[in-house]
């Protein structure tokens, strides 16, 4: 598909724009950032969020996590855009390929983060406190997972950088 790069990257920056708005209408209701945006979180803060948003703010915050889904979906897209933007599709189909895993993990913890999420918003008001562990660490594998990303396509960019400088230095002295 030709433009699908392209209406993701687009639905990416809407979904992005529409999720700072929920944001902006959930610290009406006191919630500074949701706790998907921090790394790691207790079931204490959990369910003391959901108890300061009431159930309007509920609302909002379930209406963030279903938006989540789709702006999850547009940035695996962008990420792979990136990369294969900044490395070339020839690097991307050597050993690097590799790198194409890391936005397919990072949505699917991402996904399974909100689902995790709305299933206790859904429980409510029946707490459930054994699941929170799990969706903390899930979060700190997503953030783990872009800085991961971030930082071998730094290296990756750096190298290649390197590389070429070098290629260009002896392409010279060679004449």
């Amino acid at each position: 598909m030709k433009y699908g790069k392209w209406i993701a990257a687009g639905v990416f920056i809407a979904t992005l724009f529409l999720m700072q708005n929920y944001s902006v209408l959930l610290q009406a209701y006191g919630v500074a950032r949701t706790l998907d945006m921090s790394f790691g979180y207790t079931s204490e803060k959990v369910y003391s969020m959901f108890r300061q948003l009431g159930s309007v703010g509920i609302q909002i915050l379930t209406q963030y996590f279903l938006v989540d889904f789709i702006f999850i979906a547009c940035f695996v897209s962008v990420q792979l855009s990136i990369q294969h933007w900044i490395l070339g599709a020839k690097l991307i189909k050597t050993k690097l390929k590799l790198l194409n895993v890391i936005p397919y993990a990072r949505g699917i913890f991402d996904f399974a983060e909100n689902a995790f999420f709305l299933y206790l918003i859904h429980k409510m008001p029946e707490v459930i406190k054994e699941i929170v562990p799990v969706m903390s660490f899930i979060t700190q594998m997503k953030f783990i997972l872009i800085g991961i990303w971030l930082a071998l396509l730094a290296i990756v960019s750096i190298a290649r950088t390197v590389a070429v400088n070098r290629k260009s230095k002896e392409t010279k002295t060679d004449r």
